[in-house]
């Protein structure tokens, strides 16, 4: 039973030190206002995929790609403040795209490193 609690407790401040240093990670990454260009756009968890595509519009930009998350999305404008506009739009974080784009969730879940399209099926 010791042995069990044992791991237990390792595997919880093995996940709160993975949980912390992504949070830092993510929050470090997050651009300034005044950025531009090629950007990955995170909605709220609620936003569908309108709602996301709508948002990214009414800030100005062009959608680039969509991912296989309905409330991120690659959005491109070449104007200053493109990053603050999303924001405004209701983008709770912005990205530089391309980190994201090179690492599509293909190492850990195996999924394509392309998009994975719906509409293709229906």
């Amino acid at each position: 039973m010791r042995g069990h609690l044992l791991a237990a407790g390792f595997l919880l401040v093995a996940l709160a030190a993975w949980s912390f240093s992504l949070s830092a990670t993510l929050t470090e990454a997050d651009l300034p206002d005044s950025a531009e260009g090629r950007l990955l756009a995170v909605f709220p968890l609620r936003h569908g995929g309108q709602q996301s595509f709508a948002a990214a519009s009414r800030a100005g930009g062009a959608i680039a790609r969509e991912l296989w998350l309905p409330n991120m999305l690659v959005v491109e404008d070449r104007s200053p403040g493109f990053a603050e506009r999303l924001r405004q739009a209701g983008a709770v974080a912005v990205y530089r795209a391309e980190p994201f784009e090179a690492f599509t969730l293909s190492g850990c879940t195996g999924m394509p490193p392309r998009a994975l399209s719906f509409r293709r099926f229906g």
